[in-house]
């Protein structure tokens, strides 16, 4: 007998314990990432042999992944850029120029949730960051790496 592993099984996995923030700022993803790191003591890298790649009317199109593990809160985080040469990693959510996906090794807090949202909201580079309700994006197997 034969184990077929299917996309629902990969989307469940690979969404298990994970907070998505949509961002919205103008800054490109090198500057935005640095003024992150500088702000908020994390340490996102570019990871240009991880990117994602998406093949549309074929051509294809290359988005940036940013990453950080800390290992003092157990915390994994992702950031993507939304946006390469017109085309979206999460179509249905073309206003977004950032997804910040956090994956947790134990259940988050609603207490710490908020701090991360507040922390956000603070910083000027910032025009908008909100919670994404992973159950509504379609297009959730573009962000799994």
């Amino acid at each position: 007998m034969k184990l077929k592993l299917t996309n629902v099984d990969l989307v469940d996995e690979f969404f298990y314990n994970v907070l998505a923030i949509g961002i919205v700022s103008t800054l490109k993803g090198y500057k935005f990432c640095w003024s992150i790191n500088h702000h908020l003591s994390i340490d996102f890298r570019l990871h240009p042999d991880i990117e994602v790649q998406l093949e549309k009317h074929r051509l294809l199109y290359y988005f940036n992944l940013y990453s950080f593990d800390d290992k003092d809160s157990n915390i994994s985080h992702v950031l993507y850029e939304n946006e390469s040469k017109g085309e979206y990693l999460v179509p249905e959510f073309k206003h977004l120029d950032y997804i910040w996906l956090l994956r947790f090794e134990d259940e988050i807090s609603i207490t710490s949730r908020d701090l991360i949202l507040d922390r956000l909201r603070q910083l000027d580079i910032i025009q908008m960051a909100t919670f994404m309700q992973l159950d509504i994006i379609k297009s959730k197997e573009n962000l799994i790496i």
